[in-house]
């Protein structure tokens, strides 16, 4: 089988899978621990997905505990304002009326710090949370509280002495959006 056959094949697996979880849109406050003045708020786009039952990913009857978890956030604080990124592993169940679920990822981040540009890759995070579903049947509208903390290196920071070359967050967000069944 030459390269244009695997690809054509995963191609043709990965339209055929489809998706089960959830996209969330959310927004809460966020405390630095390090003791500057990085305390404010974040707004965050967050989805967990997992192939669907009866595909070729996932051959059983219920969508797997096991997902992929991809989020935007954004951090807005008095000395920072931070875009990220951020993707990783997540142990979900679907909202059956509550479940939890924990993520642990890694972020991209693109900062200013007090006027001053950075950024960072692969810094690590990690959620742990509760859904509840507001409705019943596919797409139903769900309520998410999550509690994450942030860990980042702030690599052009090193370049101006006075500024902290690392932060770390503690964030509690409130999301609301919709399951997909």
């Amino acid at each position: 089988m030459n390269r244009k056959h695997v690809a054509s094949l995963f191609v043709v697996a990965l339209a055929s899978t489809g998706c089960s979880g959830w996209v969330t849109a959310g927004a809460g406050p966020v405390y630095s621990t390090d003791g500057n003045n990085r305390t404010g708020g974040a707004v965050s786009l967050d989805g967990i997905l997992t192939p669907k039952p009866h595909t070729v990913f996932n051959h059983g009857t219920t969508p797997l505990p096991v997902g992929y978890h991809n989020g935007f956030e954004g951090i807005f604080t008095p000395d920072l304002k931070s875009g990220n990124w951020q993707t990783g592993l997540a142990l979900f169940w679907l909202p059956r009326p509550v479940a939890g679920f924990l993520v642990l990822g890694t972020d991209l981040h693109f900062d200013a710090i007090d006027g001053y540009f950075s950024f960072g890759n692969f810094q690590p995070y990690a959620q742990v949370g509760l859904v509840t579903s507001l409705g019943e049947g596919g797409h139903a509208p769900i309520f998410t509280l999550t509690a994450q903390g942030e860990y980042f290196i702030n690599y052009l920071a090193y370049l101006h002495p006075n500024e902290p070359k690392t932060d770390t967050f503690i964030t509690i967000k409130f999301g609301f959006g919709f399951e997909m069944p």
